[in-house]
């Protein structure tokens, strides 16, 4: 790259004759240095002469010219010292592991961001290696380690309060889970669980504190055939939370909860599920369910459970905002909500083209019960919602442009992203559903 030309022949008497007559911008058919150097604002000079621009910043050669907390040199086009650049991600530790695009530290985002194949979404810091007890499908070994995974049933059991976190490798694995008593944190960005026993796939009991993060759960047979079931035993009651979770064409119930302590589902989505989406019957089960896609769910013909159904008693302690609920159907109560909490309110959600018995218009297609849905979209049809692909597989309930969800949360909600974890809002306002349009 071209030097500033202070050292040219010239230079001085440019500057002083540049107020009169000026330099020569063109010399020998080339752009010439001692004008640019009088000339610092010229903005061809600056490209040309990048260290003649006005107030220039001291370009880089090597990492010694850089000082922390931007102590890598960019050796490429800008010669800035920047925070880390993608040839030199290691610079990216902590709270803040990754390289942006735009060389800036930031937290992880996705497992596939770290080397042990595990972040911890809450904090943006990737697992150490050491702290993980690594599944597959073919695993075979006993330490359980990222080198020598093991078995699922394996991995669970060698659980210890000081080691909770659980990595599922690539791969489909095909087995009834059952966690009892257990805490513990289960990744499976990149794995499927599957079982066709009749039973249901994943059951967590006791007083097990279960976290899923990234797993699909599918294919579970018959109308006992349910994704996951949280259940009691004795006086123990289960805490389960879900999250980027995918629980779809199951025989029975996508997610049951009986006697749980409580449920808590963001970012998930539960489709296809023969017998309906989620059942919470429990009146004493406390629920948060957020930014989740609900749809397809139920049969109109056999299930009493279309999308969700809520039996718990304290609206205080349970909250059900920017969901997308649709297309759902039911023989009975309700192919949208069935919700009887008094006083509760669940603000900004899509419910609509749910059927009862096969009648989108039906009074109870789309809601039953007491509860409230203030800045919400209830309707049964999807006119105007501006989905991408409500009628088509593969479906996606993603907002188009001209929607009348976008901009009509108005319901004051702590939630800043959507199911795809994208900012909210994009807009003055926030949009209603699970999906934030982005412009």
């Amino acid at each position: 790259m071209a030097a500033f030309p202070r050292n040219r022949p010239g230079y001085l008497l440019c500057i002083l004759i540049s107020a009169t007559t000026g330099c020569d911008r063109i010399l020998g058919g080339e752009l010439n240095p001692m004008f640019c150097a009088a000339h610092r604002g010229d903005p061809e000079c600056q490209r040309t002469y990048p260290d003649a621009a006005p107030d220039a910043p001291k370009r880089c050669t090597g990492d010694p010219d850089c000082m922390a907390p931007t102590g890598v040199c960019d050796l490429g086009a800008t010669r800035m010292c920047v925070e880390c650049t993608t040839t030199e991600p290691s610079a990216c530790v902590g709270a803040k592991p990754v390289c942006s695009t735009n060389n800036v530290c930031r937290g992880c985002q996705a497992d596939s961001e770290c080397t042990s194949q595990v972040c911890d979404l809450p904090t943006g810091s990737c697992a150490d290696e050491a702290t993980v007890w690594y599944a597959s499908p073919t695993g075979s070994g006993n330490t359980c380690s990222h080198m020598q995974p093991c078995q699922l049933m394996t991995a669970i059991g060698l659980v210890v309060m000081n080691k909770t976190t659980i990595k599922m490798l690539t791969g489909s694995y095909t087995t009834r889970v059952i966690i009892t008593d257990k805490t513990v944190s289960i990744h499976g960005e990149v794995a499927d669980l599957t079982d066709t026993s009749g039973n249901e796939i994943l059951r967590v009991e006791g007083s097990a504190d279960v976290s899923l993060l990234g797993l699909r759960i599918h294919g579970g047979s018959g109308m006992t055939g349910h994704g996951i079931q949280c259940t009691n035993s004795g006086p123990k009651r289960p805490t389960l939370r879900l999250q980027h979770v995918t629980v779809d064409m199951n025989g029975g119930i996508g997610l049951i909860a009986v006697s749980c302590a409580l449920i808590a589902v963001s970012q998930s989505t539960f489709s296809s599920n023969t017998s309906g989406g989620i059942s919470l019957p429990d009146a004493a089960a406390a629920f948060d369910i957020t930014n989740t896609l609900i749809f397809r769910n139920g049969d109109g013909s056999t299930s009493s459970l279309g999308g969700l159904s809520l039996g718990a008693t304290t609206a205080g302690l349970n909250r059900l905002a920017f969901n997308t609920i649709v297309d759902n159907e039911a023989k009975t109560n309700s192919g949208g909500v069935v919700c009887n909490i008094a006083t509760f309110m669940g603000p900004n959600n899509i419910i609509a083209r749910n059927t009862l018995l096969g009648d989108a218009s039906d009074p109870n297609a789309q809601k039953s019960g007491m509860c409230t849905y203030p800045t919400s979209k209830i309707q049964t049809d999807v006119i105007g919602l501006a989905f991408q692909r409500p009628d088509m597989a593969p479906f996606s309930y993603k907002l188009l442009a001209g929607s009348t969800a976008i901009d009509q949360a108005t319901t004051a909600v702590p939630i800043d992203v959507d199911n795809e974890g994208d900012h909210r809002p994009q807009g003055p306002e926030k949009d209603i559903g699970a999906d934030e349009l982005k412009p």
